[in-house]
């Protein structure tokens, strides 16, 4: 079925190459930079009021730690949480990889990105849980735009 990916059933090893359309490219080089690495320490901020947001499908929900990006949710007109990723100094390459990511205690903000480069500031509010960073935690709250 066309748009599920595909199988191969094979006895051979063989080289399988997959090239993008430049088109495709060209219609996501934006978003591509709100993309954050994945860390085991993670906490999730769920969303109680997604629907008055008046978010569009495809918008994206970004989750900052100063400067550092920690989360980003595509909004796709279902899921109403962000992952927030930690700090995890479990070796060399995840200290590296999330330099600036969330610690206990830290409190990211989020922001609205549109695909038009539109950015909208949003206010955290705590409904229940804590804001606060902790690793493998959540909180349920509510956006609200400036």
């Amino acid at each position: 079925e066309g748009g599920k990916g595909y199988w191969f059933m094979v006895s051979d090893d063989f080289q399988f190459n997959y090239n993008l359309s430049e088109i495709f490219l060209s219609r996501n080089t934006k978003m591509l930079d709100i993309l954050h690495a994945q860390s085991s320490i993670q906490s999730f901020y769920i969303i109680n009021n997604i629907n008055t947001l008046n978010l569009d499908i495809g918008d994206w929900l970004v989750a900052f730690n100063n400067d550092a990006l920690v989360g980003s949710r595509k909004w796709d007109g279902i899921h109403n949480d962000i992952p927030i990723m930690g700090y995890d100094n479990s070796s060399e390459n995840t200290k590296i990889a999330t330099s600036g990511y969330c610690e206990n205690g830290d409190l990211p903000i989020i922001k609205a990105h549109r695909p038009d480069g539109q950015i909208i500031e949003m206010d955290v509010i705590e409904i229940e849980g804590d804001l606060e960073f902790k690793g493998i935690g959540h909180a349920t709250i509510v956006l609200k735009k400036d």
